[in-house]
């Protein structure tokens, strides 16, 4: 063993290291958070009150997307490209951060007639308020700037401390059926504050200065993040769809069972997804197909090894979180693990082949088709089986096609 070029590599790509491990880590303690205290709030609360909390969660996910728009990308890039200029980030971070707050100014309408008109949404009237504080919290919150100058331990720390925090006042407060509410308040306060504290941080301590943006002034950024915004509200429709279907035409049993399986299957994704994000600041000004060609593969034994190894615990961990009554999920959990392969290689192509290559339109159609495919496949299968399963299947099957479409460009256009 080479031990000299062990450590090279190692110095080399110290900060890729150390960024995506704070990136992972702050991914799999946020799946960690709720599946430790899962236990605890199926017992208080209730399948039935818990799935309420996951359906209103759903539909306000909408919003916090909304409210994002698509900036991350082309500000992460602007940022890793001017890591050094302060001018440069400060000017992008004034720009994002105003453009959230209008685009939060208008969702915030939008939410409330739309809860307003909705039968099942006003049933839920106190709860949807409490949840919706979590897109306040998007306005404020600059993960984009955390990747970008690789820096994700701040964040990280930010987070874990918050959550710490908000833990004893879950086990102190939240007490029976009726303390839904509760749960879902101190979530979206934790939320909130963690978002709040960071951007404290980038103003104080990277000397970062926001100043004040007109409409106008923003609207380059709309224009330019439009793609993304597409891209990303697709796959959000795509994956929150599926809750608010089984909310509104199943039950909120149905719901909760389905929420469980996501929650297993997001610990996968977290230790190998943010891989992505955090290769692509270090590499991006020395691309090539061979490298490329090389991260795709890895990456896709990565999901094969996933898949195996979700097939092999996956019950264990079900009957630990939610006991024997909850194995239903189980079924779920196999079939949404192929997901993990989908989110892998389809990041490697957008992240190394369509975003480098100014080619983000490719990215808004690839999630057009997932939708698309999605609903195809959810009609097409309920048609002949009323069953949770189907939910699954559409979800697996429409991240094939978006594989298969983003190979079939790539070649096309020979950027792979």
């Amino acid at each position: 063993m080479n031990f000299s070029k062990i450590s090279n590599f190692i110095t080399e790509y110290k900060k890729v290291i150390e960024n995506y491990f704070f990136m992972t880590f702050l991914q799999f303690l946020n799946s960690f958070f709720y599946l430790a205290i899962y236990p605890y709030l199926i017992l208080k609360l209730g399948v039935v009150q818990y799935g309420v909390y996951v359906f209103c969660l759903s539909i306000v996910t909408f919003f916090i997307f909304l409210v994002n728009f698509g900036f991350d990308i082309p500000a992460l890039k602007i940022i890793a490209e001017n890591s050094q200029d302060s001018r440069v980030k400060s000017k992008i971070m004034s720009e994002v951060f105003f453009s959230k707050l209008y685009l939060a100014l208008l969702s915030s309408v939008i939410f409330l007639l739309i809860i307003s008109a909705i039968s099942i949404f006003r049933i839920h009237f106190n709860m949807m308020l409490m949840t919706y504080l979590q897109v306040i919290g998007a306005v404020f919150l600059p993960l984009w700037y955390f990747q970008a100058l690789q820096k994700m331990k701040i964040l990280t720390i930010i987070q874990v401390l918050i959550k710490v925090l908000t833990l004893p006042f879950i086990f102190l407060f939240v007490q029976d059926k009726s303390d839904v509410w509760v749960f879902s308040l101190i979530s979206s306060l934790g939320v909130l504050f963690s978002s709040f504290i960071a951007l404290i941080y980038i103003l104080r301590w990277d000397k970062i200065k926001i100043e004040y943006k007109k409409i106008k002034e923003v609207f380059h950024l709309y224009k330019e993040s439009l793609p993304y915004f597409f891209s990303v509200i697709a796959g959000v429709t795509k994956e929150q769809c599926v809750v608010v279907l089984l909310g509104t035409f199943f039950g909120m049993k149905e719901v909760a069972l389905y929420d469980l399986a996501m929650k297993i299957i997001s610990i996968p994704r977290t230790i190998f997804v943010s891989l992505n994000t955090a290769i692509f600041p270090k590499i991006i000004n020395s691309l090539n197909n061979k490298i490329i060609k090389r991260i795709i593969k890895l990456e896709f034994l990565m999901g094969i090894i996933a898949v195996f190894t979700v097939a092999i615990l996956g019950e264990h961990v079900i009957k630990l979180l939610g006991g024997t009554a909850m194995l239903q999920a189980y079924d779920l959990i196999l079939i949404l693990s192929l997901t993990t392969i989908v989110w892998l290689v389809v990041g490697c192509f957008i992240y190394f082949i369509f975003v480098p290559n100014n080619k983000s339109d490719f990215v808004f159609k690839n999630q057009l088709i997932a939708l698309f495919s999605l609903l195809i496949f959810l009609v097409i299968g309920l048609f002949f089986i009323k069953d949770i399963r189907v939910f699954a299947w559409a979800i697996s099957l429409s991240g094939l096609c978006e594989i298969m479409y983003c190979y079939y460009i790539s070649k096309k256009l020979r950027l792979l």
